[in-house]
């Protein structure tokens, strides 16, 4: 399926579209939400008639294919005089046939950019362990995780644990930029400096891979990648283009049906789009991840 991406801000006359594609989302992903179809207020289309007609604390986009809505984000401003500078994130969801178009990462962008022009200083969101694909995203976005809420959610004999994240979203690049401008004049001795090492803390995950975010800048983030030798199954397609070096270990990978040996310092850069998968990786292999949004 192919999606011609249209993202805008959904309005009274869209609530039950909205109010469909959300019964969708809670049924279809039950324990990547904490509401459930039996009491969420998102269902009730005089309540969402009225949150979508609210311009100045709310905002919902979505993507519509046709007739149909197939996306949505929510964005809620904080409504205590001292949590005003930060809002909410709440809701985003693609209907499985669109998934892997883009379609979620311009919600995501559509979100940022309206947070922007209300002068917030943060986005905060969470997202449960099971939307792993969820998480990624919003980690090659920038979002950053300060904590994490065990057996949050309980559905149906299982647990899930919750996992808490924000964005910083005015100056997106302040400290890179004071970094630069400073070194230039070699001012080293009064620098405040986000220094790090790329091998601290390595510690394979038990299953699959950790993405950290180490910079978000404008339309660039870099990440590092750890990753256990039990990988798990399914392609990665991306919205955007991402250059990757293997920093140590060894991995054969399939890209659009070609598969590479990868040795330390073997990189490769992967179009938007480009379906590829980890067929085989050895155990704590570190990569270093440079992902180009909207190029």
């Amino acid at each position: 399926m192919s999606v011609e991406l249209y993202i805008r801000r959904l309005r009274a006359a869209d609530a039950d579209a909205l109010v469909v594609l959300r019964r969708e989302a809670l049924e279809t992903d039950p324990l990547a939400f904490g509401a459930s179809a039996d009491d969420d207020i998102g269902l009730v289309r005089e309540s969402v008639r009225t949150f979508l007609g609210d311009h100045d604390e709310q905002a919902v986009f979505g993507q519509y294919d046709g007739a149909d809505l197939i996306g949505m984000i929510g964005l809620i401003r904080a409504s205590k005089v001292k949590e005003r500078h930060k809002a909410t994130i709440w809701g985003i969801y693609v209907t499985p046939r669109a998934r892997s178009r883009g379609v979620g990462r311009a919600l995501l962008e559509a979100a940022i950019e309206h947070a922007r022009g209300w002068e917030l200083e943060q986005l905060q969101l969470t997202v449960t362990e099971a939307a792993p694909h969820a998480k990624r995203l919003y980690e090659t976005a920038g979002f950053r995780p300060w904590g994490q809420a065990p057996r949050a959610l309980h559905w149906k004999g299982r647990f899930v644990d919750e996992y808490h994240l924000v964005l910083e979203v005015a100056e997106p690049c302040t400290r890179a930029a004071q970094t630069s401008l400073q070194a230039a004049v070699g001012r080293h001795e009064s620098l405040d400096l986000d220094t790090g090492n790329l091998f601290a803390d390595a510690a394979p995950p038990p299953v699959g891979e950790r993405a950290e975010t180490l910079l978000t800048c404008r339309n660039l983030v870099i990440e590092r990648i750890v990753s256990s030798a039990a990988i798990t199954s399914g392609d990665y397609v991306q919205s955007q283009d991402e250059w990757v070096v293997l920093v140590q270990g060894d991995a054969v990978l399939e890209v659009a049906g070609t598969t590479l040996e990868l040795r330390p310092g073997d990189y490769l850069f992967l179009r938007a789009g480009v379906p590829h998968i980890v067929r085989r990786v050895s155990e704590g292999a570190l990569w270093l991840a440079v992902h180009l949004h909207g190029c």
